[in-house]
């Protein structure tokens, strides 16, 4: 899933002194240019006049302005000034013409002290830029064209959170490493980061004679370069390589269903105005576009709104002036899918366009998978699911919806695309399953009903009425879910139904049974959440949420948790029966809350999660191999096991399970959970499923998160995704009898 493939790259060796270096450098950016290929620019200023700054912080503004010999005082222009006259910049060149040359030449006077070594001033170059360079090598002095091994990922965005992506080394990169040089290429993210000493070979050497002119002529001597090791990981081959893809494509399709069965009641208008949010269309495009394009049409909306736009700094503003007038159909669903048509973004010929609806476009792109929810800021537009090894905590699969392409990101870095999906509001960057927390809802209702079997204040037989509303703990009173009472009640059929009211009075017993101590209740979840690991890393090799914490208090929902969020510190009846259900301060990740449902399904074994399976050299002989880790075996009443594992079963299988409609007629015995959970009055619930296959000897944990995504008008999202993921994994071809969403709309 991540390769290394040869590429040509164009690069220049500072070592070699020319009077012509401006004259080279840009002839050689003419020529990339008039070949459409992206060259090194990472100039902090922007492209075009008036010029500022783009500096993240002003640390990085001082750092940059000191390596670069700077009056800390200059502003934009002021330094394109400057430096114009120090590289010694063409008079007949305009400013802009001036600034690639410098962006450049800034990157040599960077690396001043290390001269010895080449820089990549593009990678990857068609063969077409290769034959002009090589054909007309007197333009071009001190720069030549050197094949070398690149990062290649395979399906770049159903990996992307796991693999990060690898790139040029930083000044701080450099201090931090030994035996690095300027020119290396660096793990910064994911695997590539955490496993970079393993990864990483041995540099070669080449010692080559040039001529006067700077170019080379002969090989003088040649070292060979020793490759690194290669990592192999859990994920399972079947499931993750060829269905990992699958388990991508398995989300976005069931994020689809559920905004195109919102889409008749929001308007397509609504819908295709978050596309800015999501930066799909590119603003410097719009405003670069032809006078007899849609893109200008667009452009000219913003202008009318505020001429003094600049595309450069001021990106933000011009697409919420754009994202409004499609909001208040002041600009018309057509003119943006046209949009998206001129910037290639979705595909077909002039006529389609002319003689089609907006809305026939829109399905017609939704079929071809042109259009998909990554597009969008609309609820629901994200997800992430984790799917465990039973018997070992081996990641057999994590998939964080939307993704991002990290090829893009590696070898040579892209600035405009780094940017776009950096600000994106559906944050593609965001490793979901280890990094983003969400409240789980009923899912969590497993820990109430164990503690309260462990600590007997119920027992498997034990039998609660639901009232409906918990008047115990006092105002505002803890309601069901329901609009009616759910009846008499054992812990199994509570979980069957999800019946709040089962689990608010079972924590409400776990603190007031004895000592009429309401702490004891939540001392007694917090314990159960603490051995079913929700307080703690997942124990992978990548960064996590508890990676960030940092300061030793607790991460569940607890009264220590509650006053480091500046709250009160007392902690109330109330709190202890939200907990209970999954509300509260209750925050875990998809991948935390994965390692929950694992240690349910393996009778109480909590194995350290990991993604490493072995290490081996490039002769294959193994270098080191990752056994299971048992963290440890908790001690739980087989009783009381039983009574869970029948609620869960039930709950897929039973008359009033709310799993049932999501597994009817599965062909498999599934034991799982579902959970809603609120965060916001005006966004839809999170829809969530945790369970375990097959129920009778468990294989596989699952647990699936899709935040904003119970709006009542589908079966829960999550309960799908779970069902077709397992579906996938065991092979079993199973086609649910439920309506297609997508067909019952007119398009």
């Amino acid at each position: 899933i991540a390769q290394n493939k040869s590429v040509y790259n164009i690069k220049i060796d500072p070592s070699i002194h020319i009077d012509n270096l401006n004259e080279s450098l840009y002839n050689l950016i003419k020529l990339l240019e008039k070949n459409a290929e992206d060259y090194l620019d990472d100039l902090p200023i922007t492209k075009f006049e008036p010029f500022e700054f783009n500096f993240s912080s002003n640390s990085e503004k001082e750092r940059w302005q000191k390596d670069m010999n700077l009056n800390k005082n200059f502003d934009a222009a002021q330094t394109i000034e400057y430096l114009r006259e120090f590289f010694g910049i063409p008079e007949n060149l305009n400013d802009i013409e001036a600034r690639k040359i410098i962006s450049l030449r800034a990157k040599l006077y960077k690396q001043r002290y290390r001269q010895y070594n080449p820089l990549t001033l593009a990678a990857n170059v068609s063969d077409k830029t290769i034959v002009a360079i090589e054909e007309e090598s007197n333009k071009y002095p001190t720069i030549y064209i050197e094949g070398e091994p690149t990062r290649d990922y395979v399906n770049s965005e159903c990996f992307s959170n796991l693999l990060g992506y690898v790139g040029n080394i930083t000044d701080t990169e450099l201090l931090e490493n030994e035996n690095y040089n300027a020119s290396d290429v660096i793990g910064k993210s994911g695997l590539e980061k955490s496993f970079e000493k393993n990864l990483r070979g041995v540099d070669g050497e080449l010692l080559v004679q040039v001529n006067n002119m700077g170019k080379r002529v002969g090989t003088v001597s040649k070292k060979a370069a020793k490759s690194g090791n290669n990592l192999f990981l859990t994920i399972d081959a079947d499931l993750q390589i060829n269905k990992q893809k699958k388990i991508y494509d398995i989300i976005e399709k069931n994020l689809m269903k559920v905004i195109l069965a919102k889409l008749n009641k929001v308007g397509l208008h609504n819908l295709l105005a978050t596309i800015f949010d999501a930066n799909i269309l590119s603003i410097q495009k719009i405003f670069e576009a032809d006078e007899n394009s849609y893109s200008y049409v667009l452009k000219s909306f913003a202008l009318q709104n505020n001429p003094d736009l600049n595309y450069e700094t001021d990106t933000t503003t011009i697409r919420q002036i754009i994202a409004n007038g499609v909001k208040n159909k002041n600009i018309s669903p057509k003119t943006i899918l046209l949009a998206m048509h001129e910037q290639k973004i979705i595909s077909g010929d002039d006529s389609y366009f002319k003689n089609s609806s907006a809305s026939q476009i829109f399905y017609d792109k939704i079929d071809s998978g042109e259009i998909s929810p990554k597009m969008f800021n609309f609820d629901p537009c994200t997800g992430s699911a984790v799917v465990l090894d039973v018997d070992n905590g081996e990641v057999l699969a994590a998939v964080s919806y939307p993704s991002y392409d990290n090829n893009k990101l590696s070898n040579v870095f892209s600035n405009n695309y780094y940017c776009q999906i950096l600000s994106a509001k559906n944050t593609p960057m965001v490793n979901r399953p280890f990094m983003e927390p969400r409240a789980p809802g009923s899912t969590f209702k497993m820990i109430t009903a164990i503690a309260g079997l462990e600590k007997g204040v119920i027992t498997p037989t034990s039998k609660i009425f639901d009232e409906s509303v918990f008047k115990k703990a006092g105002r505002p009173y803890g309601k069901c879910w329901a609009s009616h009472s759910h009846g008499t009640l054992d812990v199994s059929s509570a979980l069957e139904v999800s019946c709040n009211y089962f689990f608010f009075e079972t924590a409400y017993r776990l603190g007031n049974s004895k000592s009429k101590n309401l702490l004891n209740g939540i001392h007694d979840l917090n314990f159960y959440m603490r051995e079913f690991g929700l307080d703690n890393r997942c124990g992978v090799e990548i960064g996590e949420l508890y990676d960030f914490s940092g300061d030793g208090v607790s991460n569940i929902s607890s009264p220590e948790y509650k006053m480091k969020n500046g709250q009160t510190s007392k902690w109330y009846d109330g709190d202890t029966i939200r907990t209970a259900i999954g509300q509260s301060k209750n925050n875990y990740t998809a991948a935390n809350m994965a390692k929950y449902i694992n240690i349910l399904a393996s009778g109480g074994k909590r194995y350290k999660l990991h993604l490493e399976k072995e290490i081996r050299d490039n002769n294959f002989n193994c270098v080191e191999k990752i056994l299971p880790t048992l963290e440890k075996t908790l001690e739980l009443k087989s009783e009381n096991l039983d009574a869970i594992y029948k609620g869960m079963l039930a709950v897929t299988e039973g008359n009033r399970g709310t799993g049932r409609a999501a597994f009817s007629k599965f062909p498999i015995r599934v034991a799982g959970k579902t959970g809603t959970a609120q965060e916001n009055n005006n966004r839809p619930d999170h829809s969530s499923f945790g369970g375990f296959a097959p129920f009778e000897n468990p294989r596989i944990a699952v647990y699936v998160l899709i935040p904003f995504g119970d709006t009542k008008l589908t079966i829960a999202p999550a309960s799908q995704i779970a069902r077709e993921i397992i579906n996938e994994y065991f092979k079993l071809d199973f086609v649910s009898d439920e309506k297609s969403v997508v067909n019952s709309f007119t398009k």
